[in-house]
Protein backbone atom coordinates (compact mmCIF):
# COMPACT_ATOMS: atom_id res chain seq x y z
CA UNK A 1 0.00 0.00 0.00
CA UNK A 2 1.19 3.54 -1.01
CA UNK A 3 0.59 6.36 1.74
CA UNK A 4 2.21 9.38 0.45
CA UNK A 5 5.94 8.34 0.21
CA UNK A 6 5.67 5.55 3.28
CA UNK A 7 5.13 1.78 1.99
CA UNK A 8 5.15 -1.26 3.52
CA UNK A 9 4.54 -4.92 3.01
CA UNK A 10 3.73 -7.90 5.03
CA UNK A 11 5.48 -11.49 4.03
CA UNK A 12 4.58 -14.52 5.96
CA UNK A 13 6.85 -17.05 6.28
CA UNK A 14 6.89 -20.70 6.86
CA UNK A 15 7.81 -23.12 9.65
CA UNK A 16 11.25 -22.08 11.24
CA UNK A 17 11.98 -26.09 11.19
CA UNK A 18 12.26 -25.37 6.93
CA UNK A 19 13.46 -21.79 7.17
CA UNK A 20 16.11 -22.14 9.91
CA UNK A 21 14.59 -19.51 12.55
CA UNK A 22 11.98 -17.72 10.58
CA UNK A 23 11.31 -14.65 10.94
CA UNK A 24 9.73 -12.91 14.36
CA UNK A 25 6.27 -11.18 14.40
CA UNK A 26 6.09 -7.51 14.21
CA UNK A 27 2.77 -6.15 14.83
CA UNK A 28 2.27 -3.18 12.18
CA UNK A 29 -1.27 -0.76 12.41
CA UNK A 30 -1.26 1.95 9.98
CA UNK A 31 -4.07 3.53 11.58
CA UNK A 32 -1.79 4.06 14.55
CA UNK A 33 -1.65 7.84 15.79
CA UNK A 34 1.34 9.62 16.05
CA UNK A 35 0.52 10.95 19.24
CA UNK A 36 0.00 7.19 20.75
CA UNK A 37 2.35 6.80 23.92
CA UNK A 38 3.87 3.68 22.11
CA UNK A 39 5.48 5.55 19.81
CA UNK A 40 9.12 7.12 21.07
CA UNK A 41 9.43 11.60 20.92
CA UNK A 42 10.60 12.05 16.95
CA UNK A 43 9.51 8.85 15.02
CA UNK A 44 6.96 7.78 12.98
CA UNK A 45 4.36 5.17 13.07
CA UNK A 46 6.50 3.83 10.03
CA UNK A 47 9.74 4.06 11.79
CA UNK A 48 8.31 2.29 15.17
CA UNK A 49 6.75 -0.43 13.00
CA UNK A 50 10.14 -1.07 12.26
CA UNK A 51 11.38 -1.78 15.75
CA UNK A 52 7.69 -3.11 17.02
CA UNK A 53 8.77 -6.13 19.81
CA UNK A 54 8.67 -9.92 18.60
CA UNK A 55 5.35 -11.65 19.55
CA UNK A 56 5.97 -15.17 21.30
CA UNK A 57 4.49 -18.16 21.18
CA UNK A 58 6.82 -20.02 23.21
CA UNK A 59 10.24 -20.80 23.57
CA UNK A 60 10.19 -23.02 20.17
CA UNK A 61 8.99 -19.60 17.95
CA UNK A 62 5.91 -19.67 15.96
CA UNK A 63 5.04 -21.53 13.10
CA UNK A 64 4.33 -19.14 10.74
CA UNK A 65 5.40 -15.50 11.22
CA UNK A 66 5.39 -11.97 9.27
CA UNK A 67 7.63 -9.04 8.62
CA UNK A 68 6.43 -5.82 8.42
CA UNK A 69 8.45 -3.48 6.45
CA UNK A 70 8.34 0.57 6.11
CA UNK A 71 10.91 2.29 3.91
CA UNK A 72 10.77 6.08 3.44
CA UNK A 73 11.29 6.46 -0.63
CA UNK A 74 12.05 3.89 -3.38
CA UNK A 75 10.48 0.51 -2.58
CA UNK A 76 13.25 -1.88 -2.29
CA UNK A 77 12.75 -6.13 -2.29
CA UNK A 78 12.83 -8.57 -0.20
CA UNK A 79 14.14 -11.69 -0.41
CA UNK A 80 13.49 -15.23 1.84
CA UNK A 81 16.19 -17.63 0.88
CA UNK A 82 16.39 -21.24 2.48
CA UNK A 83 19.19 -21.71 5.04
CA UNK A 84 22.86 -21.93 3.48
CA UNK A 85 24.18 -23.80 6.90
CA UNK A 86 25.67 -22.12 9.68
CA UNK A 87 26.79 -18.92 9.94
CA UNK A 88 25.71 -18.46 6.34
CA UNK A 89 22.55 -15.54 5.86
CA UNK A 90 18.97 -17.12 5.60
CA UNK A 91 17.53 -14.10 5.72
CA UNK A 92 18.28 -10.91 4.36
CA UNK A 93 15.92 -7.57 5.64
CA UNK A 94 16.68 -4.72 3.65
CA UNK A 95 15.52 -1.84 5.87
CA UNK A 96 16.94 0.85 4.17
CA UNK A 97 18.62 0.96 1.47
CA UNK A 98 21.92 1.55 2.31
CA UNK A 99 21.89 -1.21 4.90
CA UNK A 100 21.36 -4.86 5.29
CA UNK A 101 21.08 -7.03 7.69
CA UNK A 102 22.24 -10.86 8.31
CA UNK A 103 20.56 -13.41 9.79
CA UNK A 104 23.49 -15.83 11.45
CA UNK A 105 22.64 -19.68 11.90
CA UNK A 106 24.33 -20.74 15.28
CA UNK A 107 25.40 -24.18 16.12
CA UNK A 108 24.79 -23.18 19.76
CA UNK A 109 21.04 -23.25 18.44
CA UNK A 110 21.18 -26.61 17.27
CA UNK A 111 23.23 -27.88 20.40
CA UNK A 112 21.56 -26.57 23.20
CA UNK A 113 18.85 -29.56 23.20
CA UNK A 114 15.51 -30.42 23.33
CA UNK A 115 12.86 -28.67 20.84
CA UNK A 116 11.77 -26.16 23.05
CA UNK A 117 8.74 -25.91 25.53
CA UNK A 118 6.44 -24.71 23.20
CA UNK A 119 3.67 -25.04 25.58
CA UNK A 120 3.04 -21.52 26.35
CA UNK A 121 0.59 -20.10 24.17
CA UNK A 122 0.87 -16.05 22.90
CA UNK A 123 -1.36 -13.68 25.34
CA UNK A 124 -3.94 -11.56 23.53
CA UNK A 125 -2.94 -8.08 25.18
CA UNK A 126 -5.46 -6.21 27.07
CA UNK A 127 -7.40 -2.66 26.19
CA UNK A 128 -5.88 0.18 28.03
CA UNK A 129 -6.96 3.39 28.51
CA UNK A 130 -5.37 6.17 26.28
CA UNK A 131 -2.49 7.69 27.18
CA UNK A 132 -1.51 4.76 29.54
CA UNK A 133 1.98 2.76 28.83
CA UNK A 134 1.96 -0.87 27.70
CA UNK A 135 1.51 -3.62 30.07
CA UNK A 136 4.48 -4.63 31.82
CA UNK A 137 6.44 -0.97 31.01
CA UNK A 138 6.78 1.71 33.25
CA UNK A 139 7.23 5.95 32.54
CA UNK A 140 11.16 6.91 34.11
CA UNK A 141 10.60 10.59 35.13
CA UNK A 142 14.15 10.59 35.47
CA UNK A 143 15.05 11.94 31.95
CA UNK A 144 14.37 15.05 29.95
CA UNK A 145 12.08 13.07 27.37
CA UNK A 146 9.70 11.07 28.33
CA UNK A 147 10.87 6.94 28.41
CA UNK A 148 9.70 3.37 28.28
CA UNK A 149 11.92 0.49 30.31
CA UNK A 150 10.12 -3.32 30.15
CA UNK A 151 10.43 -4.68 33.62
CA UNK A 152 13.32 -6.95 33.51
CA UNK A 153 14.70 -6.75 37.22
CA UNK A 154 14.48 -10.64 37.54
CA UNK A 155 15.02 -11.58 33.96
CA UNK A 156 18.00 -13.77 34.81
CA UNK A 157 16.51 -15.92 37.57
CA UNK A 158 13.88 -16.46 35.23
CA UNK A 159 15.74 -18.01 32.44
CA UNK A 160 14.85 -21.25 31.21
CA UNK A 161 16.72 -23.86 33.68
CA UNK A 162 18.33 -25.29 30.37
CA UNK A 163 20.37 -21.77 29.98
CA UNK A 164 21.30 -22.02 33.70
CA UNK A 165 24.00 -24.25 32.97
CA UNK A 166 25.23 -21.92 29.89
CA UNK A 167 28.77 -20.21 30.87
CA UNK A 168 27.71 -16.03 30.89
CA UNK A 169 30.18 -15.38 28.01
CA UNK A 170 27.70 -17.46 25.57
CA UNK A 171 24.28 -15.82 26.46
CA UNK A 172 23.17 -12.84 25.47
CA UNK A 173 23.55 -10.04 27.94
CA UNK A 174 22.10 -6.62 27.49
CA UNK A 175 24.45 -3.10 28.61
CA UNK A 176 24.61 0.36 28.75
CA UNK A 177 27.64 2.69 26.91
CA UNK A 178 28.66 5.24 29.37
CA UNK A 179 26.06 4.33 31.87
CA UNK A 180 26.83 7.31 34.19
CA UNK A 181 26.35 9.95 31.94
CA UNK A 182 22.83 10.89 33.01
CA UNK A 183 24.32 12.74 35.95
CA UNK A 184 26.68 14.96 34.14
CA UNK A 185 27.75 17.97 36.20
CA UNK A 186 27.10 21.34 34.34
CA UNK A 187 30.09 23.34 36.52
CA UNK A 188 32.64 20.64 36.00
CA UNK A 189 35.57 21.22 34.30
CA UNK A 190 36.24 19.97 31.24
CA UNK A 191 38.26 16.16 30.92
CA UNK A 192 42.33 16.95 30.62
CA UNK A 193 42.10 14.40 27.96
CA UNK A 194 39.69 16.52 25.45
CA UNK A 195 41.62 18.55 23.41
CA UNK A 196 43.40 22.03 24.51
CA UNK A 197 41.34 24.65 22.32
CA UNK A 198 37.95 22.69 23.43
CA UNK A 199 39.36 23.51 27.46
CA UNK A 200 40.33 26.48 26.44
CA UNK A 201 36.90 27.78 24.98
CA UNK A 202 35.35 26.12 28.11
CA UNK A 203 37.30 28.92 29.99
CA UNK A 204 36.78 31.64 28.29
CA UNK A 205 33.07 31.03 26.37
CA UNK A 206 31.31 28.91 29.29
CA UNK A 207 27.82 30.40 28.49
CA UNK A 208 28.53 28.82 25.14
CA UNK A 209 30.86 26.02 24.99
CA UNK A 210 29.22 24.19 28.40
CA UNK A 211 25.38 23.43 26.37
CA UNK A 212 27.22 22.36 23.51
CA UNK A 213 29.63 19.36 25.00
CA UNK A 214 26.94 18.95 27.66
CA UNK A 215 24.54 17.56 25.00
CA UNK A 216 26.98 15.51 23.07
CA UNK A 217 28.15 13.79 26.20
CA UNK A 218 24.82 12.41 27.10
CA UNK A 219 23.85 9.12 26.38
CA UNK A 220 21.47 7.46 29.67
CA UNK A 221 18.81 9.41 31.21
CA UNK A 222 17.76 6.74 33.26
CA UNK A 223 19.55 6.31 36.69
CA UNK A 224 21.64 3.84 37.79
CA UNK A 225 18.73 1.76 39.70
CA UNK A 226 16.19 2.40 36.23
CA UNK A 227 18.84 0.95 34.37
CA UNK A 228 19.18 -2.23 36.54
CA UNK A 229 15.41 -2.64 37.17
CA UNK A 230 15.38 -2.23 32.69
CA UNK A 231 17.24 -5.56 32.34
CA UNK A 232 20.72 -4.46 32.38
CA UNK A 233 23.37 -6.08 33.44
CA UNK A 234 26.71 -4.66 32.07
CA UNK A 235 27.62 -1.30 33.56
CA UNK A 236 30.21 0.64 31.00
CA UNK A 237 31.80 3.02 33.84
CA UNK A 238 34.56 5.26 33.17
CA UNK A 239 36.48 6.11 36.36
CA UNK A 240 38.25 9.93 37.05
CA UNK A 241 39.95 11.55 39.56
CA UNK A 242 39.63 15.26 38.77
CA UNK A 243 42.12 17.33 39.01
CA UNK A 244 42.34 19.35 41.46
CA UNK A 245 39.70 18.06 43.39
CA UNK A 246 39.38 16.25 47.12
CA UNK A 247 42.20 13.18 46.95
CA UNK A 248 39.66 9.95 47.60
CA UNK A 249 36.91 11.62 45.41
CA UNK A 250 36.26 9.46 42.44
CA UNK A 251 34.01 10.47 39.65
CA UNK A 252 32.73 9.18 36.04
CA UNK A 253 33.88 10.76 33.33
CA UNK A 254 32.58 11.37 29.66
CA UNK A 255 34.10 14.80 28.23
CA UNK A 256 33.07 16.70 31.67
CA UNK A 257 32.51 14.39 35.46
CA UNK A 258 29.15 13.27 36.90
CA UNK A 259 27.89 14.84 40.29
CA UNK A 260 27.72 10.93 41.73
CA UNK A 261 30.73 9.42 43.21
CA UNK A 262 32.25 6.00 42.06
CA UNK A 263 31.92 4.59 45.93
CA UNK A 264 28.35 5.92 46.41
CA UNK A 265 27.29 4.25 42.56
CA UNK A 266 28.97 1.27 43.76
CA UNK A 267 26.78 0.98 47.25
CA UNK A 268 23.67 1.52 45.25
CA UNK A 269 24.18 -1.31 43.14
CA UNK A 270 25.04 -3.48 46.16
CA UNK A 271 22.16 -2.63 47.73
CA UNK A 272 20.13 -3.27 44.13
CA UNK A 273 21.63 -6.64 44.01
CA UNK A 274 20.60 -7.38 48.03
CA UNK A 275 16.79 -7.62 46.75
CA UNK A 276 17.83 -8.99 43.27
CA UNK A 277 19.85 -12.44 44.32
CA UNK A 278 20.25 -14.29 41.67
CA UNK A 279 21.17 -11.42 39.05
CA UNK A 280 24.89 -10.90 38.50
CA UNK A 281 26.38 -8.00 36.92
CA UNK A 282 29.09 -7.13 35.17
CA UNK A 283 31.21 -3.80 35.95
CA UNK A 284 33.36 -2.39 33.52
CA UNK A 285 35.69 -0.30 35.38
CA UNK A 286 37.54 1.69 32.77
CA UNK A 287 39.14 4.99 31.30
CA UNK A 288 40.75 5.94 34.69
CA UNK A 289 41.65 9.46 33.73
CA UNK A 290 44.13 11.17 36.46
CA UNK A 291 44.39 7.84 38.69
CA UNK A 292 47.14 6.77 40.43
CA UNK A 293 48.59 3.32 41.32
CA UNK A 294 47.17 4.59 45.01
CA UNK A 295 43.95 5.90 43.93
CA UNK A 296 43.97 2.37 41.77
CA UNK A 297 44.31 0.44 45.46
CA UNK A 298 42.12 2.47 46.92
CA UNK A 299 39.42 2.09 44.71
CA UNK A 300 39.79 -2.35 44.39
CA UNK A 301 39.44 -1.97 48.73
CA UNK A 302 36.54 0.04 47.95
CA UNK A 303 35.04 -2.63 45.94
CA UNK A 304 35.71 -5.02 48.09
CA UNK A 305 34.60 -3.62 51.06
CA UNK A 306 31.38 -3.01 49.09
CA UNK A 307 31.10 -6.30 47.35
CA UNK A 308 32.49 -8.72 49.42
CA UNK A 309 31.72 -12.36 48.95
CA UNK A 310 29.50 -11.26 45.80
CA UNK A 311 32.28 -10.80 44.12
CA UNK A 312 33.02 -13.54 41.44
CA UNK A 313 36.89 -14.51 41.67
CA UNK A 314 38.75 -14.28 38.39
CA UNK A 315 39.17 -17.82 36.33
CA UNK A 316 36.58 -19.40 33.93
CA UNK A 317 33.81 -17.80 33.12
CA UNK A 318 31.07 -19.51 35.06
CA UNK A 319 27.84 -20.50 34.71
CA UNK A 320 24.47 -19.14 36.29
CA UNK A 321 24.04 -22.35 38.05
CA UNK A 322 27.80 -21.87 39.44
CA UNK A 323 26.85 -18.54 40.58
CA UNK A 324 23.92 -19.07 42.32
CA UNK A 325 25.42 -21.71 44.32
CA UNK A 326 28.87 -20.02 45.42
CA UNK A 327 26.78 -16.74 45.81
CA UNK A 328 28.58 -14.50 43.56
CA UNK A 329 26.82 -11.83 41.89
CA UNK A 330 29.56 -9.37 40.48
CA UNK A 331 32.24 -9.65 37.86
CA UNK A 332 34.71 -6.81 37.53
CA UNK A 333 36.13 -5.96 34.34
CA UNK A 334 39.34 -3.73 34.86
CA UNK A 335 41.55 -2.25 32.54
CA UNK A 336 44.55 -1.89 34.51
CA UNK A 337 46.77 -4.92 34.15
CA UNK A 338 49.21 -4.53 36.91
CA UNK A 339 45.98 -3.92 39.58
CA UNK A 340 44.43 -7.06 37.96
CA UNK A 341 48.01 -9.07 39.05
CA UNK A 342 47.63 -8.25 42.29
CA UNK A 343 44.25 -9.02 43.11
CA UNK A 344 42.20 -11.99 42.07
CA UNK A 345 38.85 -10.35 42.23
CA UNK A 346 39.66 -8.44 38.90
CA UNK A 347 39.09 -9.58 35.70
CA UNK A 348 40.67 -8.57 32.23
CA UNK A 349 39.16 -5.48 30.52
CA UNK A 350 36.52 -7.25 28.24
CA UNK A 351 36.31 -6.61 24.72
CA UNK A 352 34.31 -3.92 23.33
CA UNK A 353 33.85 -3.39 20.04
CA UNK A 354 33.70 0.42 18.80
CA UNK A 355 32.52 1.48 15.53
CA UNK A 356 33.39 5.28 16.08
CA UNK A 357 30.77 5.88 13.13
CA UNK A 358 28.28 8.56 12.47
CA UNK A 359 25.77 6.75 10.41
CA UNK A 360 23.91 3.60 11.07
CA UNK A 361 25.06 1.36 7.74
CA UNK A 362 28.54 2.12 8.96
CA UNK A 363 28.29 0.94 12.00
CA UNK A 364 26.42 -2.03 11.39
CA UNK A 365 29.23 -2.95 8.63
CA UNK A 366 31.76 -2.63 11.09
CA UNK A 367 29.55 -4.83 13.35
CA UNK A 368 29.63 -7.58 10.53
CA UNK A 369 33.01 -7.03 9.91
CA UNK A 370 33.73 -7.55 13.01
CA UNK A 371 31.42 -11.10 13.40
CA UNK A 372 33.40 -12.43 10.52
CA UNK A 373 37.00 -12.29 11.78
CA UNK A 374 35.41 -13.68 14.83
CA UNK A 375 34.50 -13.40 18.63
CA UNK A 376 36.82 -13.91 21.31
CA UNK A 377 36.27 -16.63 23.39
CA UNK A 378 35.93 -14.81 26.68
CA UNK A 379 32.73 -11.55 27.76
CA UNK A 380 33.11 -9.13 25.34
CA UNK A 381 30.65 -6.56 23.93
CA UNK A 382 29.45 -5.18 20.50
CA UNK A 383 28.26 -1.25 20.93
CA UNK A 384 25.23 -0.15 18.85
CA UNK A 385 26.58 3.18 19.77
CA UNK A 386 27.28 6.08 17.41
CA UNK A 387 29.45 8.63 17.91
CA UNK A 388 29.80 11.90 16.32
CA UNK A 389 32.83 13.70 15.30
CA UNK A 390 33.78 17.66 15.04
CA UNK A 391 32.37 17.73 11.49
CA UNK A 392 28.93 16.24 12.40
CA UNK A 393 28.52 18.77 15.28
CA UNK A 394 29.75 21.69 13.33
CA UNK A 395 26.76 21.19 10.47
CA UNK A 396 24.41 20.02 13.22
CA UNK A 397 24.56 22.61 15.96
CA UNK A 398 21.49 22.79 16.66
CA UNK A 399 21.45 19.01 17.55
CA UNK A 400 22.58 16.82 20.28
CA UNK A 401 23.56 12.74 20.66
CA UNK A 402 20.13 12.13 21.52
CA UNK A 403 18.42 13.55 18.67
CA UNK A 404 21.20 11.73 16.55
CA UNK A 405 20.61 8.37 17.81
CA UNK A 406 16.72 7.92 18.40
CA UNK A 407 16.09 8.01 14.63
CA UNK A 408 18.59 5.71 13.90
CA UNK A 409 17.15 3.15 17.00
CA UNK A 410 14.89 1.39 14.71
CA UNK A 411 17.58 0.19 11.90
CA UNK A 412 19.61 -1.11 15.15
CA UNK A 413 17.17 -2.59 16.59
CA UNK A 414 16.61 -4.66 13.71
CA UNK A 415 20.31 -5.65 13.33
CA UNK A 416 20.15 -6.65 17.23
CA UNK A 417 16.97 -9.12 16.69
CA UNK A 418 19.05 -11.19 13.83
CA UNK A 419 21.31 -11.56 16.19
CA UNK A 420 22.22 -15.14 17.99
CA UNK A 421 24.26 -15.60 21.30
CA UNK A 422 26.78 -18.75 21.78
CA UNK A 423 29.51 -20.21 21.06
CA UNK A 424 30.22 -19.55 17.31
CA UNK A 425 32.55 -17.64 15.65
CA UNK A 426 29.66 -15.28 14.43
CA UNK A 427 27.85 -14.98 17.63
CA UNK A 428 27.30 -11.97 19.58
CA UNK A 429 27.17 -12.20 23.68
CA UNK A 430 27.11 -8.46 25.79
CA UNK A 431 25.60 -5.83 23.50
CA UNK A 432 25.62 -2.39 24.98
CA UNK A 433 23.68 0.83 23.54
CA UNK A 434 22.56 4.44 24.32
CA UNK A 435 19.31 5.99 25.81
CA UNK A 436 18.22 2.17 27.59
CA UNK A 437 14.82 2.78 28.28
CA UNK A 438 13.73 5.02 24.47
CA UNK A 439 12.84 1.69 23.04
CA UNK A 440 12.92 -2.09 23.91
CA UNK A 441 16.37 -2.77 22.60
CA UNK A 442 16.78 -4.65 26.18
CA UNK A 443 14.03 -6.99 25.94
CA UNK A 444 15.13 -7.36 22.33
CA UNK A 445 18.49 -8.83 23.96
CA UNK A 446 17.05 -10.35 26.31
CA UNK A 447 14.95 -12.26 24.17
CA UNK A 448 17.97 -13.69 21.95
CA UNK A 449 18.40 -16.16 24.84
CA UNK A 450 15.38 -17.82 22.95
CA UNK A 451 17.71 -18.98 20.28
CA UNK A 452 19.69 -21.47 22.34
CA UNK A 453 16.90 -23.24 23.43
CA UNK A 454 15.89 -24.20 19.69
CA UNK A 455 16.48 -27.30 17.06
Amino acid sequence: MLQQKYWSESVTTGSPRARGWGCSLYPFSRERPLSDPQVPVGLSTDLWAAQSRPVRTGWGGCHSSSVALSQVGTRAPLKATPSLGPCRPSFWLPIRSDVEFRKCHCPAAETAGGTGDSTRTQQTPRPRAQGSPPMGWQVSTSGRFQTRCCTNANWMSELCPRLWDVPLHHLSIPGSHDTMTYCLNKKSPISHREPKLLQLLSKVLPCVTRPVILKWSVTQVLNITEQLDAGVRYLDLRVAHMAGGPEKNLHFVHMVYTTALVEDTLTEISEWLEKHPREVVILACRNFEGMTEDLHEYLVTCIKNIFGHVLCPRGEVPTLRQLWARGHQVVISYEDEGSVSRHGELWLGIPYWWGNKVKTGDLIRYLELMKSVGRPDKLFVAGINLTENLGYVLVHPSQSLKTMTLPSLPYLGAWVREQCPGPSSCCTNIIAGDFIGADDFVSNVIRLNDKLLRC
